[in-house]
């Protein structure tokens, strides 16, 4: 068995240097099994490069190294796919904010020996660089999707994903990554939506967990609205471009418009319960006002 563990980077040496160092801790789901390592560079000023040739030298594992100078992370994620080994059995994708648990690759390829699935994702533990407030603690804003382990599910997202290596030369699934959405997000969600209805199977790892650094710039009310809309905005262009037709556009949109007036009327109730759930009465809002952009044909580049 052969696993090839694809990285994406942008502007963030200290956060490869953490995870190539979790890499050489990773047990084997068997014993024979060969692991690489794939770094692909978005941002090729940074010392990347440096931080993987170093870790070639000082880890088990192969680590390959290449840049993508076109900005966006479709891009990025193209090319680890292209530079993946031609004889790897399995694609395991991990962000370069995260660090995987030593039992990481065991618990996913567990599942998926169980349930003979295509794809196996699991959950991501945030860890605050900083500590968090009080209220993103209570909101929850952070926390770890959970489901049984073992069952089936409708999604998954990259930050802890490994999928058979083959889905890389179906037809239907290439480009895996759609360049429209490199600047905006939602180009894994996309990759998913159309795996599933490719007929993969999707399958949860509930002890495949993976730690996410999250700094402190991200636990603020700012942040946590403008990620609503961007979500919205995704999931509304991945919907439109999938189902298309006027009938699903304007039932997606009237029920968009009911959660905006839903929300702006909690609003004043929501602002006296407290922080958390003031803002999480604005997610509620901009989520549904990004969706509306979408529908409308509006792209939000949030990664720009």
């Amino acid at each position: 068995m052969k696993i090839s563990i694809c990285v994406s980077t942008y502007r963030r040496p200290d956060g490869i240097r953490r995870l190539l160092h979790a890499l050489d801790s990773l047990e084997l789901p068997e014993p024979d099994a060969r692991i690489e390592a794939v770094v692909v560079d978005n941002e090729p000023s940074t010392g990347v490069r440096e931080i993987c040739e170093g870790a070639a030298s000082s880890i088990r594992w192969p680590v390959r190294y290449a840049a993508e100078p076109r900005r966006g992370i479709s891009h990025a994620r193209n090319k680890a796919l292209e530079l993946a080994s031609d004889d790897s059995d399995w694609i395991a994708i991990i962000d370069d904010d995260e660090v995987p648990h030593r039992e990481w690759l065991v618990e996913l390829l567990r599942v998926q020996r169980e349930t003979d699935a295509d794809v196996v994702t699991g959950p991501a533990v945030p860890h605050f660089e900083r500590g968090a407030t009080d209220w993103i603690e209570s909101g929850e804003f952070f926390a770890p999707q959970r489901h049984p382990d073992g069952s089936p599910i409708p999604y998954a997202f990259t930050h802890n994903v490994i999928f058979r290596a083959s889905l890389r030369s179906d037809p239907r699934l290439v480009p895996a990554f759609a360049e429209r959405y490199g600047l905006s997000g939602g180009e894994d969600q996309h990759f998913f939506e159309r795996v599933k209805r490719a007929g993969y199977r999707l399958h949860w790892a509930d002890a495949a967990e993976v730690t996410e650094w999250v700094p402190s710039e991200r636990t603020n009310a700012r942040w946590l609205v403008r990620r609503q809309f961007r979500i919205g905005n995704a999931l509304a262009r991945i919907q439109a471009e999938l189902d298309p037709g006027l009938r699903f556009a304007l039932r997606r949109a009237l029920r968009a418009a009911k959660e905006i007036l839903f929300a702006l009327f909690s609003l004043p109730a929501a602002r006296f319960r407290g922080m958390a759930e003031w803002v999480r009465a604005q997610q509620r809002a901009a989520f549904s006002l990004g969706v509306i952009w979408g529908l409308l044909g509006g792209t939000y580049e949030g990664y720009r």
